[in-house]
C-alpha cells in the first residue's frame, strides 16, 4: 500500500511538471490548493497581476446558484495567461468572450452549472439551464430512485418529505454494522 501512495506522488508531481512545461508558467502558490465553496467570495476587487500569467491548482472555486444569475463573475477584469488546473469552476463564469480565462487553459476541471431543485438535491443544468441529472445519480440509482428531471416535484419538498426522502437514499447506501 504504501508503494501505491508514492506512486501516486510521483504521478502528480510528474503531472504537475508536465502542465508547467506546457504552459511555461510558475503555479500560484496563494490560490493553489484553496477553498474557497458556497460563500459569495469575489476577487473582483484585487490586482489581476496577482493571477496574471500563473496556474492555479486544485482549487474550488464553487458558488451556489443564485436565482436570476447564469454563473457569477468572482475573477478580476484583465486577468490573462491563467491556467486553471484541476479546480472545480462550478457555476463560475467562465467565457472567451471576457477574455478572463481562455478554454485551452482549462485542464482537469468541473465546469457545470447546478441548482438545488424542489427535491432539494443538486442538479446539474443543460445549456437551456433545465435540470439535465442529479449529482448523486449513482445513489439514487443503487436506491430506486428516478434520475428522470420529470421527476422533480412541482413545490419545494416540505421538511418531513425531504428526511423521507433522505431515509429512502441512505437505508441503500448505509453500511450495515455488524
Amino acid at each position: 500500500m504504501r508503494y501505491f501512495w508514492i506512486f501516486l506522488l510521483i504521478c502528480g508531481v510528474c503531472s504537475a511538471e508536465t502542465i508547467n512545461e506546457k504552459y511555461d508558467k510558475p503555479t500560484n502558490v496563494k490560490y493553489s490548493n484553496q477553498g474557497f465553496p458556497y460563500h459569495d467570495v469575489s476577487f473582483k476587487d484585487i490586482d489581476p497581476k496577482e493571477f496574471n500569467n500563473t496556474i492555479i491548482r486544485g482549487s474550488c472555486f464553487y458558488q451556489e446558484w443564485v436565482e436570476g444569475e447564469v454563473a457569477k463573475d468572482i475573477f478580476p477584469d484583465g486577468m490573462t495567461g491563467v491556467v486553471f488546473d484541476g479546480c472545480n469552476l462550478d457555476n463560475i463564469y467562465v467565457d472567451e468572450i471576457k477574455n478572463t480565462i481562455i478554454k485551452d487553459t482549462i485542464t482537469r476541471c468541473n465546469n457545470r452549472k447546478i441548482k438545488v431543485q424542489n427535491d432539494w438535491e443538486d442538479w446539474e443544468l443543460n445549456v437551456d439551464l433545465t435540470p439535465k441529472e442529479p449529482l448523486n445519480k449513482e445513489q439514487r440509482l443503487k436506491a430506486g430512485v428516478s434520475i428522470d428531471p420529470k421527476g422533480i416535484p412541482e413545490k419545494k419538498f416540505t421538511k418531513e418529505e425531504r428526511e423521507n426522502f433522505e431515509k429512502t437514499l441512505n437505508n441503500i447506501t448505509a453500511i450495515p454494522i455488524p
